[in-house]
C-alpha cells in the first residue's frame, strides 16, 4: 500500500505528537499553526515551507529516540536546558527548528551536554 503524501504527513505529525507526548495544543504551537491550521496539515499536503519545518523537526525527534528512552522523551523536551540557554527543546524547536537540531547533533555528538 502507497500513501499519498498527506496521508505520510499526518502519520508523521502523529508519530511525532506521540513521541514528544504533545497535545494537539503543544504540536500545533511546535508547528506556529492554529488548531484549525493543525487539522488542514494532517489532511491536506503542506506547503514547501512547513514540509522543510516538519521535516527538520523530525530530524531532532529521530537524534532523540536514537539517544534517549522513548518514555522519557516528553519530560526531556519540556525541560529549560543550559545547553539551550535556559529554554526547553519544545521552545527552541517552535522558534528555530534548524537551530535546535544542530544544538541536539551536537549535543548527541559529544560536543555538549544536556544540563538541567
Amino acid at each position: 500500500m502507497t500513501l499519498n503524501p498527506s496521508q505520510r504527513t499526518a502519520e508523521l505529525l502523529d508519530d511525532i505528537s506521540q513521541l514528544l507526548h504533545l497535545t494537539d495544543t503543544e504540536l500545533a504551537a511546535l508547528l506556529c499553526v492554529s488548531g484549525s491550521q493543525l487539522e488542514s496539515l494532517r489532511e491536506h499536503q503542506p506547503s514547501a515551507s512547513q514540509l522543510e519545518r516538519l521535516s527538520t523537526i523530525w530530524l531532532t525527534v529521530h537524534e532523540l529516540i536514537c539517544n534517549i528512552r522513548p518514555e522519557h522523551l516528553g519530560e526531556v523536551v519540556r525541560r529549560p536546558a543550559t545547553a539551550f540557554n535556559g529554554r526547553s527543546l519544545l521552545e527552541v524547536m517552535a522558534e528555530d527548528p534548524a537551530e535546535a537540531y544542530e544544538k541536539v547533533e551536537r549535543v548527541v555528538s559529544g560536543d555538549g551536554a544536556f544540563t538541567y
